[in-house]
């Protein structure tokens, strides 16, 4: 994980020296030795663009500032596909259907945009380098030694298999790996087209707004659009002691400073701090706190990425993405704010009103025929058994089944890059919460368990046994999907609440709206659930033809090698 994290700091895992002469004479060596395996040679070739990567990382570090950056992303991405293209193999019945071509280009360019920025944001945030600098060089070398960095550690765990071939590398998925490209794929499908439908929401409300005003009740209900789909929580499921609080009232503030900023910047303006006054969307005191402390806020995400930016008069968006920006800024200032002005009393504990508070209600209120919600489960102070938390119990009435939930959420940065997935994973909030989950499951049968669920407040838990009872780890983060782990299920909860409903999908064409839902499946099932999104019983919205998209896409890489060679390489997209 350190080697996905830094990989130019931590190159040496590869085995190798930096002697540039023996490098060279291994090179020769990797094509006269036979016994060489293929990944030996692809670690050799990974170290040698590392260490070029880093003179180049030096180079731009001590180069002259440059004013002017390339801003054209045509011109942009016409320079990356000279070393960076994206192939697909598609469907002969459609291959001579224009719009079907269309459509695979439009993904092509897509995907391209979207792996090559992943990886500049994370030569920028490691590296503290400007992201507008990474875009105006040839930095095929950089992007290509850190993307196959992170390969290397799908390698190194049995997940891809390494072919050396004459001109190059062919890297194919290994069988494990195949059921998680699945679960993953359609994860981030899922996840795109989320954010695509907030982005054209937000669009379409700029149409009921001018550049001095917008209608309160219209406000209202995009703020509470975004405090839904962005922070994962639905104000009117919340308690009126909460959303009477004066914390409360700042973190509202807070998001419609980031949505309206990003409705302007949809415009092509920036948006005026009358704007928020005028139309009694924040109090002056609030919109004077945000911009005092916004250098502080900025700074907390990184030297060179900002979240919002204030010139004197009008706010505009930072270069951090919407979703991103609007939960570091109302975390973060929320955060500083509750510290200033000692609001012990009414401050607001995002983890507390998601856990306690909003999903426990937004669940009592679903199908009530089908769903049964029971409070938390928790051990006495003498209990036998300790260490376990249940925040709340599903009994599916209609397949006879149980969910013992155990609900996180996090406040902090969202994980986006692979290493700091892993270690959520494996270090951070996901494996304490994750062993609680396991203490509960592995002692279900123990009496003392037993004798709790017989409790009456618990009248019906008392039915749960080994065969019908499944563990579920409930989270605000969207990367984490369709996974299972010893029998402990891992969702994101907005994901959930649409699987809770048949795989709910909404959608739009032009001015009409409607919804699709698949036929009720067992919220264990993950299979049914993939299915469910993939059937094309949902004429409208089935996305089986883009996850095979995805599935059947491969990212081919060139790059220069030892002596001027061109080196070539075919990787699964990822």
């Amino acid at each position: 994980m350190k080697f996905a994290l830094d990989p130019i700091k931590n190159r040496d895992i590869l085995g190798m020296s930096s002697d540039t002469l023996g490098d060279r004479v291994r090179s020769v060596l990797n094509t006269l030795i036979p016994f060489r395996s293929d990944i030996r040679i692809f670690e050799n070739f990974l170290f040698r663009s590392l260490c070029l990567a880093e003179k180049q990382i030096y180079q731009i570090k001590n180069a002259p500032t440059k004013e002017c950056y390339e801003a054209d992303s045509s011109k942009i991405l016409e320079k990356i596909r000279k070393y960076f293209r994206l192939i697909v193999a598609v469907d002969k019945d459609n291959a001579s259907d224009e719009s079907y071509k269309s459509s695979i280009y439009n993904y092509i360019d897509r995907q391209i945009a979207i792996t090559f920025s992943y990886h500049v944001d994370r030569i920028s945030e490691r590296y503290k380098i400007k992201r507008e600098i990474l875009l105006g060089i040839d930095s095929s070398i950089l992007i290509s030694s850190m993307l196959l960095s992170e390969i290397y550690v799908f390698i190194k765990s049995g997940y891809i298999n390494v072919r050396k071939l004459k001109e190059g590398f062919k890297l194919e998925l290994a069988e494990p790996a195949e059921k998680f490209h699945v679960a993953h794929g359609l994860s981030e499908l899922l996840e795109d087209k989320s954010n695509h439908a907030d982005q054209g929401y937000l669009g379409k409300a700029t149409s009921s707004m001018n550049r001095r005003y917008v209608q309160l009740e219209v406000a209202s209900e995009i703020i509470d659009q975004v405090f839904d789909k962005v922070l994962s929580i639905k104000p009117m499921f919340l308690s009126k002691s909460a959303k009477s609080s004066k914390h409360f009232l700042f973190i509202r503030e807070c998001i419609a400073v980031m949505t309206f900023t990003e409705c302007f910047k949809l415009k092509g303006f920036d948006i005026p701090v009358s704007f928020f006054i005028e139309n009694n969307l924040c109090r002056s005191e609030s919109l004077n706190f945000l911009i005092s402390n916004l250098p502080k806020l900025n700074k907390l995400e990184g030297a060179h990425f900002d979240a919002l930016r204030f010139d004197g008069s009008s706010f505009k968006a930072g270069n951090l993405g919407f979703e991103l920006a609007t939960r570091h800024i109302t975390y973060m200032a929320s955060k500083l704010y509750s510290q200033e002005e000692s609001l012990k009393k009414e401050l607001i504990k995002f983890g507390d009103v998601f856990e306690r508070d909003y999903i426990y209600h937004y669940l009592s209120n679903l199908d009530v025929k089908r769903f049964k919600i029971y409070p938390s489960i928790n051990p006495n102070n003498n209990a036998e058994i300790k260490g376990y938390d249940i925040d709340l119990v599903i009994e599916d009435q209609l397949f006879e089944q149980f969910y013992f939930v155990q609900v996180k959420y996090r406040t902090k940065w969202l994980p986006k890059f692979y290493s700091e997935r892993c270690w959520e994973l494996t270090t951070g909030i996901l494996k304490d919460y994750e062993r609680q989950l396991r203490v509960f499951k592995d002692n279900l049968n123990h009496p003392s368990i037993r004798k709790k669920l017989n409790q009456r407040k618990f009248e019906g838990l008392e039915k749960a046994t080994d065969d019908n009872s499944h563990f579920i780890f409930l989270h605000n983060l969207p990367f984490l999907n369709f996974y299972e782990y010893n029998g402990i299920h891992f969702y994101e909860w907005n994901l959930f609440r649409n699987i809770l409903q048949g795989a709910k999908v909404y959608w739009m064409r032009g001015q009409t709206a409607g919804v699709e839902k698949s036929s009720p499946f067992m919220l264990h099932d993950t299979r049914a659930a993939i299915k469910a999104y993939t059937s094309l019983d949902k004429v409208k919205t089935s996305i089986e033809t883009d996850l095979d998209t995805y599935l059947n896409s491969i990212v081919q890489l060139k790059l220069k090698g030892a002596f001027g060679r061109n080196t070539y390489f075919d990787i699964p997209l990822i």
